[in-house]
């Protein structure tokens, strides 16, 4: 299979989205970007696409395709906060 759905997917919780700060979004993984749970990533989020700092939740299999956006970058300073603080 090739295109759009190679990618893989990611829950991402978006620091300072205002109506929906206890929400996950999902966005796809560029192709040969690698991220963890608990890093931080630059998501496009809102009308236009604002460019937002995000905290990786997860990885999926399966998401609404049609609607996803890729993250533009993960930010490279490590795992800020791991599991057992993910799960509080």
């Amino acid at each position: 299979m090739s295109g759009r759905y190679d990618k893989a997917i990611v829950s991402v919780v978006v620091d300072k989205a205002l109506y929906s700060f206890d929400n996950e979004f999902d966005y796809y993984l560029p192709q040969g970007v690698k991220a963890s749970i608990g890093q931080r990533v630059i998501v496009p989020f809102g009308k236009g696409g604002k460019k937002r700092v995000g905290l990786v939740t997860g990885f999926k299999q399966n998401a609404d395709y049609g609607r996803l956006k890729d993250i533009y970058c993960v930010i490279n300073d490590g795992v800020i906060l791991g599991d057992e603080a993910l799960r509080l």
